[in-house]
C-alpha cells in the first residue's frame, strides 16, 4: 500500500505517495575507453514516489532516489605500483 508522503522537488515542497515496487530488470551499462579499462554502471532504486503533479503531457511526475554502483576492470599497467609489485613476487 503506497505511503503518503511530502516531497522536496525543484526547490518546492509536494504531496506525494510512496510506491512499492519489484524489480524488474537491474543490467549493468558497460563502456570500454581508450585505455582499455571497462568501466560497469548500474543504478539501484532505493525509493519511487508519484507526485500529486503532473507534467505538460498530463503525466504524473515520478520521484526516484537511487544509488549508483560503479565497477572497474583496469589493466594491470594502469594500477598504481603494480609493476613494482609484480617484479618483487618473481
Amino acid at each position: 500500500m503506497a505511503k503518503k508522503v511530502k516531497v522536496n522537488f525543484q526547490g518546492k515542497e509536494f504531496e506525494g505517495e510512496q510506491l512499492n515496487f519489484d524489480i524488474e530488470k537491474e543490467n549493468w551499462n558497460s563502456y570500454k575507453t581508450e585505455d582499455g579499462s571497462i568501466i560497469k554502471l548500474k543504478v539501484v532504486v532505493s525509493k519511487i514516489t508519484r507526485l500529486s503533479e503532473y507534467n505538460e503531457l498530463g503525466e504524473p511526475i515520478y520521484v526516484v532516489n537511487s544509488t549508483n554502483l560503479i565497477d572497474a576492470d583496469v589493466p594491470d599497467n594502469l594500477k598504481k605500483g603494480q609493476s613494482k609489485t609484480k617484479e618483487k613476487m618473481q
